[in-house]
């Protein structure tokens, strides 16, 4: 189909085979995936499927849902809309709650929501769901972790906060989980040293760094915009004050070597004034 919204009857296609019968199960989830792929095209199809059938009996068709809204910015509010799909599905059946697919899911919404940098609606999804019965796990919680990189020096505070979260609720920790609040550190800027003392935590948990936590410490640990401006500041004092006591010197050196020429002139013009008259009285005296 072309990339403008489809009609009810473009969705009466999509949710078809060729034969005319529906689409459900895996086949239903693999085209709301594909259509997710286009803001809006997702949600359009699966709610035209819920309408259509009622809510699935698989879950599949979130994920591959949510996975879309998660791939490009400014989808959070589709993403969000899903989610509510997603709730009413989870209420249904609560057993469902613990499905991994639901977790799979949940990830992708919050990482949506950090596209767009939203913040908040990404923490109040990991709120939503525990709610409905989801065990607390280390994807979403590192997810929205990672969201917490749009909130500057309050973002480190509630990303710092979301770890102790986890310890105390006894989530696992990853490397994703550390990578993710280093960025977060890297972003609010002047915390480099925070950033260092994760990696002691990571070896105290037994998490291995990857290439990815180390690259984000060295960023974390580069100065903030106003410390870069007051070292440029200090650096370009120095070096005046350098440049200053340099031309001094030269003066000093200049009047010295002033100094040195006016007392040798000094000097020489009694020896040639001397000399001068010798050569007269030289003259005068008489030969035998």
């Amino acid at each position: 189909r072309g990339g403008g919204p489809v009609g009810r009857s473009g969705h009466a296609r999509a949710l078809s085979r060729a034969d005319g019968s529906a689409l459900t199960g895996f086949a239903l989830t693999a085209a709301v995936s594909a259509a997710s792929g286009e803001p809006g095209g997702g949600l359009a199809l699966l709610e035209a499927a819920l309408e259509e059938t009622g809510l699935p009996a698989r879950g599949g068709i979130f994920v591959g849902a949510l996975r879309g809204c998660a791939a490009q910015p400014g989808r959070w509010e589709e993403a969000l809309a899903v989610c509510g799909h997603l709730e009413k599905w989870i209420e249904q059946d609560p057993r469902r709650a613990s499905q991994p697919l639901v977790v799979r899911a949940l990830t992708a919404a919050i990482a949506a929501c950090d596209k767009s940098a939203q913040t908040a609606h990404a923490i109040g999804l990991l709120d939503r769901f525990r709610a409905l019965g989801v065990p607390p796990s280390t994807e979403p919680f590192s997810a929205a972790i990672c969201a917490c990189r749009h909130g500057g020096e309050g973002g480190a505070a509630t990303a710092s906060g979301l770890l102790a979260t986890m310890r105390r609720l006894r989530v696992a920790r990853s490397a994703w989980t550390f990578n993710a609040l280093v960025e977060v550190y890297s972003a609010a800027g002047g915390r480099g040293r925070d950033a260092m003392a994760l990696l002691e935590t990571m070896a105290a948990e037994g998490i291995e760094p990857d290439e990815v936590t180390y690259t984000s410490v060295l960023k974390a640990c580069r100065p903030t915009r106003a410390e870069a401006a007051s070292l440029f500041e200090t650096a370009r004092a120095a070096a005046n004050q350098r440049a200053a006591a340099t031309a001094r010197a030269a003066e000093a050196e200049a009047g010295a070597e002033h100094a040195r020429a006016d007392a040798a002139s000094a000097v020489a013009a009694p020896s040639a004034a001397a000399g001068s008259t010798g050569g007269a009285a030289s003259e005068t005296v008489p030969r035998r």
